[in-house]
């Protein structure tokens, strides 16, 4: 294991690698890109001479790069070594394989780049495999002259000193954060010093804080050049700017402007920002054309709705190309024309490449025995790799295990799966948990914190969530009159749940009674995945009704088999345990 200094070893490749993947900055422009390129490839470095076979010049194709560099790489190319460790564990290429990622870092760090071993060590760190050989590794980093070692030693431990040495080795982002920890301290005069030099290293965020601030004119001066070069970054920023009329005279016109060359460049979120011929689906068709794999995929799934037949010529383009979400998205389209057979197999293959969309529609195909033969055991396994890939997925995980379909019953490991799918932004997962919390059911009650869960998932426009917060009474049912005439079954629970309780409404047990079981009887509409129309809550409260005999005679047998359909649902909480 590497203990001592390492010494810095200057390669033409990985200052390429560096600037097209984007590692330490945004704002390099085409020509240094290209200049960067040539020079690797005067080097001697085969993989650079041949670049511009597999490069665009916008974003990165993560499935192209990868088939580009892993010859390099097995031929002993650290630096190929590091972008393929990249492109493996940074969550904006995919993140297949990040155990793999770090694993092609740590073999590109032991060949001698001390840049891959500070690269391993924030995987170390961040994943908290070994955060002590980390740290150790951005120390040796740094001593031996590596900038970004300096900068994450110092940004870990929150010391200026650190990040001012990084600043001075070159790295523009240090620059930036030394300055952004001086400004807020005692030294305004040093913070503005070192954002300047940020700036003029072409880290547009050290522009815009400054321009934000009114600092003078130098902010504004070099992100216009650096728009002019085309550094979509750069165009990005000026555009804020001149939204906010920050450091300059407020323009919408420009700002719309710049919005469209850093869309027409590169910039996604300048395309959502752009209200002139060029937009999101302009930019994909234009990636897509350019033979990136992702801008087909992404077209692909935009068009999806109002354009079935282009879409699925866009994802299957993406798919030929190797991007294995867009073969995922091209199973979706099959599974909706009931062609399981071939959905299977593009899932199968793309759920083995790390597609955690693909897992999941597999696993619903294995446990309906559509186009397969039906195998618990082995649809379970799909959804939990499809958990472990996203945790936004965790909730189908979460009920198997509560049930024991495939998998061994866990009530706990369900609860975790729940809280692990909420975490990652799954509102509907937030609401079940929201659930188990005010009853205490599987996890210890907090009645608060499940009516903040409640409304966040509320205002995100989770009806079951707006449910829940009418029986608590913190919300007007009438809130869920209008989504529930246009036929949101969760939005009718709300407001049977109301009528039949009296909160907030006049009583009326039959009407209400007739809500939940128009909205229990509603079957979920699932497309790409994702489903709506969920009435589990209003057959769970039909159960409770019957179990209770409120408002209808007590019976076990109909209180059984709403709970039934409300678990079959999805509903954990009917689910028992």
């Amino acid at each position: 294991m590497l203990t001592a200094a390492l010494p810095y070893w200057p390669d033409p490749l990985l200052d390429a690698l560096l600037i097209d993947f984007e590692q330490d900055s945004t704002t390099h422009d085409l020509q240094v890109r290209e200049e960067a390129w040539a020079a690797a490839c005067q080097a001697g470095h085969a993989v650079a001479c041949e670049a511009a076979s597999w490069r665009n010049e916008g974003p990165i194709a993560p499935d192209r790069a990868r088939a580009a560099l892993s010859e390099s790489c097995g031929e002993g190319e650290p630096a190929s070594c590091l972008a393929m460790g990249w492109l493996l564990s940074q969550a904006r290429f995919g993140a297949p394989d990040p155990s793999q990622g770090a694993a092609l870092m740590q073999g590109a760090c032991e060949a001698g780049l001390t840049r891959a071993c500070t690269d391993w060590a924030v995987a170390l760190i961040t994943a908290d495999t070994d955060p002590a050989l980390g740290d150790q590794l951005l120390s040796a980093g740094c001593a031996a002259g590596e900038a970004v070692s300096c900068r994450e030693k110092g940004r870990r431990d929150g010391d200026v000193w650190l990040l001012e040495r990084g600043c001075l080795l070159g790295d523009a982002i240090a620059c930036r954060l030394a300055g952004q920890e001086l400004l807020d301290g005692s030294d305004p005069g040093r913070a503005w010093t070192l954002l300047e030099a940020g700036c003029q290293r072409r880290d547009a965020e050290s522009c815009l804080i400054a321009a934000r601030a009114g600092r003078a004119d130098w902010p504004i001066a070099l992100l216009t050049a650096g728009c002019a070069a085309y550094n979509t970054t750069s165009c990005g920023r000026l555009a804020s700017l001149y939204a906010a009329g920050a450091g300059v005279a407020q323009s919408t016109t420009l700002a719309g402007q710049f919005h469209r060359i850093a869309c027409t460049h590169g910039e996604i979120g300048s395309c959502d920002m752009s209200d002139g011929p060029v937009g999101v689906p302009d930019f994909h068709r234009l990636r897509c054309e350019r033979g990136d794999p992702a801008g087909c995929q992404h077209l692909g799934r935009q068009l999806r709705t109002e354009e079935p037949l282009r879409a699925r010529e866009f994802l299957a383009a993406g798919c030929e190309l190797g991007s294995d979400a867009a073969c995922s998205d091209l199973g979706w389209l099959h599974a909706e024309e009931q062609d399981f057979e071939t959905a299977g197999r593009l899932w199968e293959d793309a759920c083995e490449s790390g597609i955690a969309g693909a897992c999941t529609g597999l696993g619903g195909l294995i446990r309906g025995g559509q186009g397969r033969k039906s195998d618990l055991s082995e649809a379970a396994a799909f959804d939990l790799r499809a958990c472990a890939l996203d945790a936004s997925r965790c909730q189908t995980a979460a009920w198997l295990t509560l049930r024991g379909l495939g998998t061994q019953r866990d009530v706990a490991t369900a609860v975790g799966f729940t809280e692990a799918a909420c975490a990652a932004g799954e509102q509907a997962a937030c609401t079940d948990l929201g659930w188990r919390l005010s009853v205490g059911q599987g996890i210890s009650p907090d009645s608060s914190a499940a009516r903040a869960l409640w409304q966040v998932a509320c205002a995100a426009g989770e009806q079951a969530a707006c449910t829940a917060l009418v029986f608590q009474e913190a919300i007007d049912p009438e809130t869920l009159r209008q989504p529930c005439e246009g036929g949101e079954p969760s939005a009718c629970a709300g407001l049977g749940i109301a009528y039949v309780t009296g909160k907030g409404l006049t009583p009326d047990r039959t009407y209400g009674l007739s809500l939940l079981e128009g909205a229990c009887a509603a079957e979920r509409v699932c497309v790409w995945g994702v489903c709506d129309g969920d009435g589990a809550v209003a057959c769970r409260w039909l159960g409770h009704m019957y179990t209770q005999g409120a408002g209808v005679k007590t019976s076990r047998r109909e209180a059984r088999l709403y709970y039934r359909r409300a678990c079959d649902l999805g509903d954990l909480l009917s689910c028992g345990g």
